[in-house]
């Protein structure tokens, strides 16, 4: 490298004629936009929006800015005009301070999806992002014989640490186009060799159900959600491959992984993650927590996921803290309710949702459900598995669950369907 350039090696590994992108931008020509884009004036602002799918121009910010140390990047969690204009009112407020956050440790600031409620928006440094990148590559032997198809956008922290952190530390290629329905994924993984293919649960559900496999993967990743034992297993058996379950936040980082073609229905913590549980709640102590996350004194950041230990060093997760509501009294935990919902027969899918009743101190469960009948007969099925606090009040029968551009439940619209069915 020539004299005063930064160190890009220190960030992205060999720099070379090697292919990023795959039939497209290599790794030189990466580190020549990342220098373009440095010498660009609104790169010397303190912050700067990062909204783009181009994985290329994604990668390229990136390393710019964690090559000449700024300036921090701001990750919309959609890209539709509304979202940017939101976003970009909140800049002022963001930079001055995120849960806490010292502006020297921020890096890019990563908004959830929007999963359980109001998107939220997090800070992350450089080592975070890139440390779990690495770690990444390392654990699941990621490097440059790997072609990597993505079928989540790169604005989240799954698609980002995935499908651009992930191929610029490791030296995998990784696919420009972010496929959605099972015969894109199925096309462009045919036509670009694919190796590794990261997607949703959403996107398993509908590739196990239509029968479609992907040849020549050695490995599949589903993040962002729980994946359905059962899809995983025929979306496996379709490939002949194995489908690796990664749990974690945003606001976390990776935590555990489990595959259940290898039998585990537990889930095993990174090596470098020290866990605990607090109540019953999970608690960790991690290298990619966000800076100014509220810590215990021990330095053990509490999450909102319920867990019990079990043998081996794994835990179970039994759900979201916040996915447990009071009916009449009881607790009803809602992701227990959507287990039992799918095992009837004629339901697809469901969404299991707790919503406030006028005045605000009662709770009625809503379930949106894909699949063949209607209201009474759902209503007669879940009697039989399901106490009777537990039963949903009502029952909305939907084409599909709505989902946000990651594959994860719109909750803001799944709640606003089931007020418009009221």
């Amino acid at each position: 490298m020539s004299v005063g350039r930064p160190d890009y090696e220190a960030w992205m590994g060999p720099v070379g004629p090697g292919q990023f992108v795959a039939l497209g931008l290599t790794r030189d020509q990466l580190v020549l936009r990342a220098d373009a884009l440095a010498a660009d004036s609104s790169f010397q602002r303190p912050s700067l929006m990062m909204a783009t799918q181009d994985r290329g121009g994604a990668a390229a910010m990136l390393l710019a800015a964690a090559a000449h140390g700024g300036p921090v990047l701001l990750v919309p969690y959609a890209l539709s005009q509304r979202v940017l204009e939101e976003v970009e009112k909140a800049i002022p407020s963001t930079i001055a301070g995120v849960s806490g956050a010292r502006p020297a440790d921020v890096f890019v600031y990563l908004y959830t999806g929007g999963t359980t409620g109001q998107p939220k928006v997090w800070a992350k440094s450089r080592d975070n992002l890139f440390g779990e990148a690495r770690l990444l590559a390392q654990r699941f032997g990621i490097g440059p014989s790997d072609t990597i198809l993505a079928a989540v956008p790169p604005y989240h922290i799954y698609g980002m640490l995935f499908s651009v952190l992930l191929p610029l530390v490791s030296g995998a290629r990784v696919i420009a186009e972010t496929p959605f329905l099972p015969r894109e994924i199925e096309g462009l993984a045919e036509q670009h060799g694919a190796s590794v293919l990261v997607a949703a649960p959403a996107h398993y559900r509908a590739l196990a159900a239509g029968g479609v496999g992907i040849p020549g993967l050695r490995m599949a990743f589903s993040s962002g959600g729980f994946l359905d034992e059962g899809d995983g297993l025929r979306f496996g058996e379709l490939s002949h491959t194995r489908v690796v379950e990664v749990y974690g936040s945003t606001e976390t980082g990776g935590i555990a992984s489990r595959c259940r073609q290898d039998g585990e229905a537990d889930w095993e913590p990174f090596p470098v993650i020290e866990w605990g549980v607090d109540g019953e709640r999970l608690c960790v102590r991690s290298p990619f927590l966000s800076p100014g996350l509220e810590l215990r004194k021990d330095g053990m950041f509490i999450t909102g996921d319920r867990v019990e230990r079990v043998p081996g060093g794994r835990f179970r997760l039994l759900g979201r803290a916040d996915g447990v509501v009071k009916v009449g009294g009881k607790r009803v935990d809602l992701e227990d309710v959507r287990r039992r919902l799918l095992a009837l027969h004629g339901v697809r899918d469901a969404l299991v949702l707790g919503l406030p009743l006028p005045g605000g101190r009662e709770t009625e469960v809503v379930a949106l459900v894909v699949g063949d009948g209607d209201e009474p007969a759902w209503r007669h099925a879940a009697s039989g598995v399901l106490e009777p606090a537990q039963r949903p009040r009502r029952f909305v029968k939907v084409e599909s669950l709505p989902l946000t551009a990651a594959g994860k439940p719109d909750m803001e619209a799944a709640r606003r369907l089931a007020a418009d069915r009221s």
